[in-house]
């Protein structure tokens, strides 16, 4: 029988579904060692064989691989600098983790506690390969249910039974008066609240000096976390505490109601801002192509770090490096608005707007059971929810993209001048050239009038406005591959000529938006070079070229904008360490700011990414959108979201 890991059917309980999870989390691991994201040699041992996971789960796994090693290095600091003789890492749930084999040359002794089918198959595998992987050293192991040596010890148990887990544990040689790190890593998620409690409180009051490190999901309730969430019950293992743990101060009042002296929660992406270098960050962003921003940071909001202190491993809080923050926008006023069934089933494409329709431009989208690059246009009925296919009479693969972005220029009785640039057909493949189309909306129609091939440069995730009254089209920044740009362009759409209007270092940004007011372009938010957000608002003078700062707000992303009444509205987006998703709007004379989350973005499954927004006589019409959600599956916004302008500024 073959003991090491392949793929293998849903199984029915949720136990035994758990443990599978163990399975196709290793070879996740592995596959991201593979690729270079950290090092672990020890892991080909547990995998028959290796299958490609994606550039966003090796992200997750990287970054999950750093929260572990961050917090063991912490604890093995305090050992070394108090010359502690003795230290143990008691690992629960610890699955085919290779910890023991990554620190062997520390003086810390390793305990492992797991389920008996995935701790046999990881004996019968240890015992294959001890030479190997232990060099030097001997073991002892009478059965397929326990293996202990000088430095590391592995047993079966039920962690819902801690009575029986600590006598076996005791019995091994686990002492509860030496410096004691452990470590629950995606693991309490599974137990039911009392259960994962009861470890909580065991481990509180048995252990004298200790910490205890947990890595699992939070925010259930917002549109990534309920599709996290219904991931997992359709895999059928459930998070079964995440409800009533929801968030990163239910972890931290846990902690010290549980007989642990401090506690120091925080989310991954904090973790991730505060304690990872930068050139590490920079090190994984050329190790492939990855085009996931949005997903990634939103991916971080939900998993949290929370470590329970207790006797001498107590500390101040923000000795670890990282501290929660207090979300600036929790007390935000809540705007109700109105949502609609909305057939536009696709994220990252582009619009434009010619009378009553909407011109929905290429982007990733559902077709059946299919999901892909759309090599097509519809348009979209704002009045009927009715969509038509637009006849091309060109190459599908011009508009077969996703980061572009697209204007119309109207003229009279329903046609348009259709100005698309930008955008790729993959993160190493950008759409070269400008592509200028005209639509006739009386005989659905759109033809190709021209190629502009000459400057600038193909990217994507620009920003993109007009001085419609003028025909000047603008664009600003966007990226290719691993260059940002740091330029703005405009396009007379009279003579098709292209002209640099400006370029400077406080340009340079990604996924930022970009809009027209009284000869200026408002340059709002966005990612840099350095994958650090932006707050910054902008004022590029088109006449004195000059730029300056109008106001700041939280660093912000995957946004989009629209200017009225001398009024910029930011909407959506991902905002750095908090949960709004809602619109910041701000006062262009004065710079005066306000925020509203809104009530239907936050409940109704509408991810605040990928889609487009169109002005409406007294409100913006927020449409499509989704993404890939890490490993839980492509999610496609099926609701159009109304917000009032009048109840913004209210």
């Amino acid at each position: 029988m073959d003991l090491h890991v392949e793929n293998k059917e849903k199984l029915s309980s949720n136990d035994e579904s758990v443990q599978a999870s163990n399975d196709w989390s290793i070879v996740s691991k592995y596959s991201a060692a593979h690729h270079g994201y950290y090092d672990d040699p020890s892991l080909k041992y547990f995998v028959a064989k290796l299958s490609r996971r994606s550039p966003i789960l090796h992200r997750g796994y990287w970054v999950r691989a750093q929260a572990v090693d961050y917090v063991i290095k912490w604890f093995q600091s305090i050992v070394e600098k108090r010359d502690i003789k003795d230290s143990q890492i008691l690992i629960l749930g610890a699955g085919f983790n290779t910890i023991p084999q990554k620190y062997k040359h520390t003086k810390i002794r390793f305990f492992e506690v797991d389920l008996p089918s995935v701790v046999s198959r990881k004996i019968a595998i240890l015992k294959e390969k001890w030479n190997i992987l232990f060099p030097g050293t001997d073991y002892v192991s009478d059965s397929d249910k326990e293996l202990r040596s000088s430095h590391f010890t592995i047993i079966c148990s039920d962690l819902r039974k801690t009575g029986e887990l600590q006598a076996t544990l005791e019995r091994l040689g686990l002492r509860k008066d030496v410096p004691t790190l452990i470590v629950s890593e995606v693991v309490l998620a599974y137990l039911h609240e009392k259960e994962s409690t009861d470890v909580v409180n065991w481990t509180g009051s048995y252990f004298t000096n200790a910490a205890f490190f947990i890595y699992e999901q939070i925010c259930p309730e917002d549109p990534f976390g309920q599709i996290m969430c219904s991931h997992f019950i359709a895999q059928n293992a459930a998070l079964l505490t995440i409800q009533k743990r929801p968030h990163v101060e239910d972890h931290r009042k846990r902690f010290l109601s549980a007989g642990w002296d401090k506690a120091v929660c925080a989310t991954t992406e904090e973790f991730y801002w505060d304690c990872i270098d930068a050139s590490e960050k920079e090190r994984i962003s050329k190790l492939e192509p990855f085009d996931e921003h949005e997903v990634w940071i939103d991916l971080l909001k939900h998993y949290i770090i929370a470590i329970g202190l207790k006797g001498e491993m107590s500390l101040k809080p923000g000795d670890l490096g990282f501290c929660e923050r207090r979300d600036i926008y929790k007390d935000s006023p809540v705007l109700g608005t109105s949502v609609k069934p909305c057939k536009i089933r696709r994220y990252n494409f582009s619009s434009a707007i010619v009378s009553d329709q909407v011109l929905v431009i290429g982007g990733f989208g559902s077709k059946g059971k299919q999901h892909g690059r759309c090599g097509d246009v519809v348009s979209w009925s704002r009045s009927t929810n009715n969509v038509t296919e637009v006849a091309l009479n060109f190459d599908p693969k011009l508009v077969a993209c996703v980061g572009h972005t697209s204007f119309a220029f109207e003229a009279s009785n329903g046609q348009a001048r259709i100005i698309v640039f930008g955008g790729r057909s993959s993160p190493l493949k950008p759409i070269q050239g400008t592509r200028v189309l005209f639509y006739d909306s009386s005989k659905n129609t759109m033809t190709l009038e021209r190629t502009i091939l000459v400057e600038p440069e193909a990217r994507w995730r620009h920003g993109m406005c007009a001085d419609a009254s003028r025909n000047l089209l603008y664009i600003s920044g966007g990226l290719v591959q691993d260059k940002v740009f740091d330029d703005v362009w405009q396009l007379s759409v009279d003579d098709f000529r292209w002209q640099k209007v400006h370029r400077s270092p406080a340009l340079e940004r990604f996924s930022h938006s970009m809009t027209y007011w009284e000869g200026k372009l408002v340059i709002a938010g966005g990612m840099n070079s350095s994958a650090e957000l932006l707050g910054d608002v902008l004022l590029l003078d088109l006449f004195t070229k000059n730029v300056e700062i109008l106001t700041h707000i939280s660093p912000i992303f995957g946004h989009k904008s629209l200017i009225h009444d001398d009024f910029l509205y930011i909407i959506g987006g991902i905002v750095k360490n908090s949960d709004f998703r809602g619109v910041f709007s701000i006062n262009l004379q004065t710079g005066v700011i306000r925020e509203v989350r809104i009530q239907e973005i936050m409940t109704s499954i509408f991810l605040t990414y990928g889609f487009e927004v169109v002005e409406e006589d007294c409100g913006f019409l927020l449409f499509g959108g989704g993404g890939h959600c890490f490993s839980f599956g492509t999610h496609f916004n099926n609701n159009s979201v109304f917000v009032s302008k009048n109840l913004l500024n209210s």
